[in-house]
């Protein structure tokens, strides 16, 4: 388990996190997301909760981005559900640039 998920899963948001993100992607379908965009369309309360989380870290480390907490709990849910795929190499048009991104 990486730090974000220890991180979520220690503060019980792990599963909701997962839940939620699966939860975006099959209302998108088959459109594919980055992590920012994923995060972008959760719920406001759970967003709120993951800026909380990440804001007790350094903003240039891993931890210390909410996006990362959902692309954590979304490549979780990849190697769960096979109907989700874990794209390495998509262009994120909110960080202009290329990351990991998400489908079903």
């Amino acid at each position: 388990m990486n730090p974000q998920a220890k991180i979520l899963d220690r503060s019980g948001a792990l599963n909701m996190v997962i839940n939620a993100v699966n939860t975006v992607l099959i209302a998108n379908s088959p459109q594919t997301m980055s992590s920012n965009e994923l995060l972008r369309r959760l719920p406001t309360a759970l967003q709120i909760q993951l800026s909380v989380i990440s804001n007790q870290y350094q903003p240039k480390c891993a931890c210390g981005q909410a996006a990362s907490y959902v692309g954590t709990a979304a490549a979780i849910l990849a190697r769960i559900n096979p109907n989700v795929l874990h794209i390495r190499h998509h262009y994120c048009p909110i960080l202009n640039r290329y990351d990991d991104a998400f489908r079903i």
